[in-house]
């Protein structure tokens, strides 16, 4: 089986906002598609110099009708009334279609990264959606500076509507180790749910201080929404 494997940079913390490891399975295998996702969940606050000043465990999957998100990067800031987590509720709770709700949170989120020049580069944000209902409609935005400080969309930002024929490994937030190989992927996606939670307690091991348990795990499907593991997500 071929492996592809999408890996996103490293990101340098700011001031009040949180480092987070999202993970993400694409499988489509025997005619049934799914995708496997988990986040780490230690929720940390750092002062300007990057350094945490607390910690504590957080459910970082969001849920708001059929929608469920993870969010990694700058998250949130209290100093500047900036949270993205509280966009997405706004935003996939309004009307419209997800592509239009999609486009607005877009642009709201632009709007407020470039409202200020106090972000250090180069920071950025990464949004991942999966609307259950209209599954396997997700989507993926890439938010970062560019050369002359502007916010803006990576051109693989975007909507897909299906899963990859081969399967497929996102990376999302904190990565800095050493990619996995195609062998050890193979035999780690034998059970999609232990490779996501190997793969983000590899990256708890590089960044102890802002990555850690409990690791929430969702599985989504056509027929339905199951929690492989819940972690901070109890409730």
């Amino acid at each position: 089986m071929r492996i592809l494997l999408a890996i996103a940079s490293v990101f340098v913390l700011v001031s009040h906002c949180s480092a987070t490891a999202i993970v993400a399975i694409f499988q489509n295998t025997a005619g049934q598609s799914r995708i496997v996702f988990g986040v780490d969940g230690l929720q940390t606050l750092v002062d300007g110099q990057g350094k945490p000043i607390d910690s504590h465990a957080q459910c970082k999957i969001g849920r708001i009708d059929s929608y469920f998100y993870a969010v990694a990067g700058i998250v949130y800031s209290p100093d500047r009334s900036y949270d993205v987590y509280r966009e997405l509720q706004t935003t996939l709770s309004g009307k419209g279609s997800f592509a239009e709700k999609v486009k607005l949170l877009e642009a709201v989120l632009l709007k407020e990264l470039n409202s200020t020049a106090e972000w250090p580069p180069p920071a950025f944000v990464q949004v991942f959606i999966v609307n259950s209902a209209e599954f396997p409609n997700y989507y993926i935005g890439y938010f970062a500076r560019d050369a002359w400080g502007q916010w803006r969309m990576l051109p693989r930002s975007g909507m897909r509507d299906s899963i990859p024929m081969d399967t497929r490994v996102v990376v999302l937030g904190v990565r800095d180790s050493t990619p996995p190989s195609n062998d050890r992927l193979n035999n780690l996606l034998k059970d999609a749910a232990a490779a996501v939670k190997q793969l983000i307690r590899e990256q708890a091991a590089q960044h102890p201080t802002t990555v850690g348990e409990p690791i929430s795990i969702v599985e989504i499907k056509k027929s339905g929404v199951h929690w492989i593991e819940r972690g901070a997500c109890e409730q």
